[in-house]
């Protein structure tokens, strides 16, 4: 009778670890800290602007679930929410144009969606690949980021993308005499802490 259950209990273990084909699955939850940073940079053809996002205001714990195979780790459903009347760009006027420029009062979020994580062939950096949705439409990037590790893991990077790519426009104000460029960056810097 012990020997009949160990030989299913075997198979569904082979079976189990030939259906995965060398993955593992996984779930954790990680705390972004109030000691990371992220913020959009932009630039008009009379200044450049930085719009600062008020971390304490991301709704920490943050779920992760997530599937190693080789050198890649595969997500699901982890998905980072900004809410985008908590960007601070440094005055009211320029707050204003920035919600009304990402559509705020239809779109009050971003999402941030960690599809993977790859090893480059280098062995030394990492690439993300991050679904971003601005404003209803949604668009698949890969960015190259850094990753250390003191106590708590600090991952870092930073990615240019177009307003047009989400079918959003650039401000101008003075009739024109002042262009915002269509391209934007963001940078973070976010230090994850696993609960």
């Amino acid at each position: 009778m012990f020997f009949n259950k160990f030989i299913i209990s075997l198979i569904l273990i082979v079976s189990t670890v030939l259906t995965f084909k060398g993955s593992v699955s996984e779930s954790a939850s990680v705390v972004i800290t109030e000691k990371s940073t992220l913020l959009i940079n932009g630039k008009s053809n009379v200044n450049s602007f930085s719009c600062v996002y008020d971390i304490e205001k991301i709704k920490n714990p943050i779920r992760v679930h997530y599937a190693v195979e080789d050198n890649k780790i595969n997500f699901e459903q982890t998905t980072l929410f900004l809410e985008t009347t908590c960007f601070d760009c440094g005055g009211n006027g320029i707050n204003r144009d920035f919600r009304k420029t990402l559509n705020t009062d239809d779109y009050p979020e971003i999402a941030l969606s960690l599809k993977a994580v790859e090893l480059k062939p280098q062995g030394a950096s990492l690439n993300a690949y991050i679904d971003i949705k601005i404003a209803g439409i949604s668009r698949l990037y890969t960015i190259p980021i850094k990753l250390k590790k003191k106590g708590n893991i600090m991952i870092s990077g930073d990615l240019k993308l177009k307003l047009s790519d989400f079918n959003l426009k650039a401000p101008n104000k003075l009739f024109g005499i002042i262009s915002v460029e269509d391209t934007i960056e963001i940078v973070f810097n976010l230090e994850l802490e696993k609960q």
